[in-house]
């Protein structure tokens, strides 16, 4: 069976240091535009604890588990709701996601003079769901259809 694939949203490739890279999209959360890390090895999506409570909502729940990632540990996660997750041309409706401190990400792109500020990372949670495709040559995510 022959199956095509769809563009969903346009990425950007950001190189961190030589043959070292980072994969970038525009999403939408509640409505507001944000530019997020796209991550195949995060096995779940995750938004800013400090920009989930000032923009998106104020409520979240704090678990006491350690979590890993993007060279951070920390003791304590927050788990919040997104309304709405728009991620191109899909749109998904009450998404839960961890809400962790990533300036620690933006302190490094600041370091390496990147004007980036990032909000958050998809992870596989999402990209499994809709099985996603990352079309590195023409820095598409597609899906099939």
């Amino acid at each position: 069976m022959n199956m095509t694939a769809k563009k969903v949203a346009k990425l950007k490739l950001v190189e961190l240091a030589e043959n070292n890279y980072h994969v970038f999209l525009t999403v939408k959360t509640n409505g507001k535009r944000n530019i997020f890390i796209l991550d195949t090895g995060a096995s779940g999506s995750v938004v800013d604890l400090n920009y989930y409570t000032k923009n998106l909502a104020a409520k979240h729940k704090t678990i006491n588990q350690e979590v890993r990632g993007l060279h951070s540990t920390q003791s304590q996660t927050h788990v919040g709701k997104l309304k709405t997750l728009e991620l191109g041309t899909l749109q998904f409706k009450n998404v839960q996601v961890s809400c962790i401190d990533l300036s620690h990400v933006n302190q490094a792109y600041k370091m390496r003079d990147l004007k980036l500020k990032v909000n958050g990372i998809i992870g596989s949670d999402i990209l499994v769901k809709i099985g996603a495709i990352i079309d590195y040559k023409t820095m598409e995510l597609l899906v099939r259809s």
